[in-house]
């Protein structure tokens, strides 16, 4: 091999490597400073440039022109999912080998067969992955909180506290009106049975789960209209504080307590963090963290759930409760306990039918269409089966519990995201949310402050203090998707929201 063959193998392994990679900077570029740890992406980046080279090196000895083209093109579509819709695997792969050959040959046709146009292109997309890289690496730490510190509670009791967060389940009046086949009579008097008082009036204070839920840990808006949290590090935000280090974890811990964590399970969010909880009670299952789950998101693979999830329900829950206390017992650790879970339930991707049987139907980003309705419907049926079966044992175990079963929001079918221009049924859709609870009689309250999100820490604190908390007023904060953009939603609206 003579030295211009040299520096053509040198060129085409260059652009078939750059080519594969460049989606995968993009992923880094523009999320780096809400994945708390970008190896994975690194790993999967040097990885495919690995293979790439490999393949355009086999290619070289067949009489394929312009290998590097042709090995980067097939690379690029094949990380780069956007050309790729929901359907069967099989429908996916074919469509990314179209996709590919009909990039070869506008490659072609573009760059043609001149050396320096082909150098060119390698040094675009040299370029393009050098700026990617640059940008990940500089995009500024995660916005997480320091280890929070919270003022001391001086319990009269310290009763076991477990809350269940049911992600995008509806207030009961919506499933009147909008899912009749949802039996939400059924659903409230059998959890009644359990000792639970399901609310007609509860309400979130922000549209998304990632704030959503720091509201209620942290016991205050996150993010107003006059002062936006620096919402690019939300995820981060999000995963910190639902691993445990938030105020109301903080808090319980000065009574005592000690602090349980249960995995979502579903695209990895929220994994256990164990500098903060005391016991993970799923994390020993190969929950892959949501960086794998969005690589794998983008490969023609990405239609089905990533293979290393194992996404958590009621029941998964419950059972990993109760095996916990009976270790705890064993051990003699007798500290009371308080337990957060996430579980991505009704919310899609829909993973039981009206029975609970089994089934997977959408992926993130196309379950909220109105297609999916009465897949939503029948989950919410499924999901509150669940509830009932598994809060029974749950009290059956521990009789003095206070057990929460809360929403992070409503549903999203028809929304459109634009913050200010939120239609009266968008708002009650979202901002109306799931409230069936099991308190002590001295902390049970038709307050409606009391009934939302933002105010859970206080309302648990008056439960074991049995001084009554002064509450923070009831506001809503809609947001684009993407999260740089929120507004108050107007006096009207929000009256709206309390059917009385």
């Amino acid at each position: 091999m003579n030295t211009t063959d040299r520096r053509r193998v040198v060129r085409d392994v260059v652009v078939a490597a750059a080519a594969t990679v460049v989606p995968l900077m993009l992923l880094l570029a523009t999320n780096a400073a809400q994945i708390a740890d970008t190896s994975l992406v690194w790993a999967t980046a040097a990885v495919a440039a690995v293979v790439a080279a490999l393949v355009v090196l086999a290619v070289r000895r067949t009489r394929v022109r312009q290998p590097g083209l042709v090995v980067g093109a097939f690379g690029y579509t094949f990380f780069f999912n956007s050309f790729f819709g929901p359907g069967p695997l099989a429908a996916r792969l074919a469509l990314w080998l179209v996709m590919g050959l009909v990039a070869v040959v506008v490659l072609r046709v573009l760059v043609g067969e001149g050396e320096r146009s082909q150098w060119a292109v390698a040094g675009v997309l040299t370029a393009v992955v050098a700026v990617c890289a640059v940008l990940g690496t500089t995009s500024g730490e995660p916005s997480a909180p320091e280890a929070i510190a919270f003022e001391s509670v001086d319990a009269v009791r310290r009763p076991n506290i477990y809350v269940f967060v049911l992600d995008g389940l509806a207030r009961p009046d919506v499933y009147r009106e909008e899912f009749p086949t949802v039996d939400v009579e059924a659903m409230a008097d059998n959890l009644a049975e359990h000792g639970f008082d399901t609310s007609e009036i509860a309400t979130v204070n922000y549209s998304r789960t990632h704030i959503s839920l720091p509201s209620m840990l942290m016991g205050e808006y996150q993010t107003t209209a006059e002062a936006p949290l620096g919402l690019d590090g939300e995820w981060a935000y999000a995963t910190e504080t639902m691993g445990g280090n938030n105020r109301l974890v903080s808090m319980l811990r000065t009574a005592g307590y000690s602090y349980w964590h249960s995995e979502s399970g579903q695209w990895g969010h929220f994994p256990c963090d164990r500098s903060f909880a005391d016991r993970c009670l799923n994390g020993d299952q190969s929950i892959e963290p949501e960086t794998a789950s969005a690589i794998w998101s983008l490969t023609p693979f990405g239609g089905a759930p990533w293979p290393g999830l194992r996404p958590q329900d009621p029941t998964t829950v419950v059972d990993s409760v109760l095996a916990a206390r009976a270790e705890a017992e064993r051990s003699g650790d007798e500290r009371p306990v308080v337990m957060l879970s996430h579980i991505i339930s009704p919310h899609h991707p829909y993973r039981f039918d009206a029975d609970c049987g089994s089934m997977h139907v959408g992926t993130l980003g196309d379950g909220w269409q109105d297609e999916y309705r009465q897949l939503y419907a029948d989950q919410t049926t499924c999901l509150f089966r669940q509830l009932d079966e598994s809060m029974e044992r749950l009290i059956a175990d521990d009789p003095e519990a206070i057990v929460l079963l809360l929403s992070d929001h409503g549903s999203q079918f028809g929304i459109d995201w634009v913050p200010g221009e939120w239609s009266d049924t968008d708002v009650r859709r979202r901002f109306t949310s799931f409230r069936s609870v099991r308190l002590p009689e001295s902390c049970s309250t038709d307050e409606p402050r009391a009934h939302t999100l933002v105010n859970v820490s206080r309302l648990l604190a008056w439960c074991l203090t049995d001084e009554p908390p002064e509450w923070l007023d009831s506001v809503q904060y809609t947001q684009n998707y993407h999260g740089n953009r929120v507004s108050a939603v107007p006096d009207h609206q929000r009256s709206l929201l309390d059917p009385r």
